[in-house]
């Protein structure tokens, strides 16, 4: 029986030959977010600074 985790990298490995790139990158981007976050609060910053962060990266990334 495979684990959730073989399963998401089969997932991502058939995402990524079908082209399916913005799919893909959501995959993966979410469970980094949430990293993120984690680490970033426990250095101090807030999850609602974070957050904006993210936020404002994504909003700057998309309209270039």
């Amino acid at each position: 029986m495979k684990t959730r985790a073989e399963h998401q990298r089969e997932r991502r490995k058939r995402l990524k030959a079908e082209g399916n790139i913005c799919r893909l990158q959501a995959e993966i981007s979410t469970p980094a977010a949430l990293a993120l976050i984690h680490l970033t609060t426990v250095r101090g910053q807030t999850t609602r600074a974070v957050l904006e962060h993210l936020i404002m990266e994504a909003v700057t990334h998309a309209a270039a």
